[in-house]
């Protein structure tokens, strides 16, 4: 039993010396790629430095080594490389449906994605207690426009509500126009909030319209995004929603059971040598959205109805 255990013994070590020799045997002086504990390095030499496009970049450190020039002809296309990404998402946690290594929303024809950010920070969810906050962020927000002369459409003026109620309060928001397209201030597509309303910037620094919230909704995309509620029922933020005599949208800036209790107000919208311009808010204004006949004579009709208002849908679907 004594001269089996020797016999292993020394073939183990001869092994072992054979191993760490082989590559001096062959004329290459090379260490031993081991689980060692620090013996000896544990990568692959050709991998620590690695070419992605025309730079080339220590993997370890993540530091560039130095910039190359390289020939543009009868190069073959190199997905091992050149189209590896060395870090996930920055803000993979907020997209739990896709995967951390997606750009671009999986659109990179369409969009870009300069910083990996989002419209805002996303810190909570919608809950109950919003819709009434949203009434007294509504009133105060309102009176802030005019005070600032702010110039508005009555579209423009409701989503600018809805908009800055949940950047400044860390909501997540997906606005949907009427016939199906989404606008997600999650999406990669957005940096900052002016982006998610007037569009996200390109390479040459302009706004692209067509992801944008102000370009692209108009007053017969609200209905879209809303449920109705009883006009009895009305609270700040509410909206009455006009068909006709043309397309329009009415905020209630306070609420109420009776029109008598009920203030409104609303952006409007101006054509000057046929160029439509925003012109300032009409502001807290008796609620005349029970009217059937304008001061023109033309007919009124309500989506719905006078006896229905429209509410954000995040109000009403809270907590499901």
């Amino acid at each position: 039993m004594k001269r089996t255990v020797l016999f292993m013994g020394i073939l183990l070590a001869a092994s072992s010396t054979y191993a760490q020799d082989i590559f001096k045997k062959h004329g290459h002086d090379k260490e031993m790629l081991t689980l060692s504990k620090g013996r000896y390095k544990e990568t692959f030499i050709n991998e620590e430095v690695m070419q992605i496009g025309t730079v080339l970049i220590n993997t370890r450190t993540d530091k560039v080594i130095k910039f190359i020039e390289e020939a543009t002809t009868g190069l073959g296309y190199k997905a091992e490389a050149t189209s590896r990404f060395l870090t996930i998402d920055p803000l993979a946690e907020k997209f739990p449906w896709q995967s951390p290594y997606v750009f671009c929303n999986n659109n990179p024809i369409r969009y870009i994605d300069p910083t990996g950010e989002a419209a805002w920070d996303v810190t909570r969810d919608w809950n109950e207690q919003d819709l009434e906050n949203f009434q007294q962020f509504v009133a105060d927000r309102l009176k802030q426009y005019v005070d600032n002369n702010k110039k508005a459409n009555c579209a423009s003026l409701a989503f600018d509500l809805i908009i800055d109620y949940a950047s400044e309060n860390g909501l997540q928001l997906t606005l949907q126009t009427k016939d199906g397209r989404s606008f997600d201030s999650n999406a990669d597509v957005y940096n900052t909030v002016d982006d998610f309303k007037y569009g996200a910037k390109g390479d040459n620094g302009q706004r692209d319209k067509s992801t944008s919230v102000f370009t692209q909704m108009f007053a017969r995309d609200v209905s879209s995004n809303t449920t109705t509620v009883d006009k009895a029922n009305t609270v700040a933020g509410d909206m009455a929603i006009l068909t006709a005599p043309a397309d329009h949208i009415v905020i209630f800036n306070q609420g109420g059971a009776t029109a008598q209790d009920r203030r409104v107000s609303y952006g409007n919208l101006m054509f000057e040598n046929g160029v439509a311009k925003n012109t300032t808010i009409t502001y807290n204004k008796r609620d005349w959205t029970n009217s059937t006949v304008d001061g023109q004579g033309r007919t009124m009709v309500y989506n719905p109805g006078t006896s229905k208002v429209h509410r954000w849908k995040v109000f009403t679907t809270t907590g499901n």
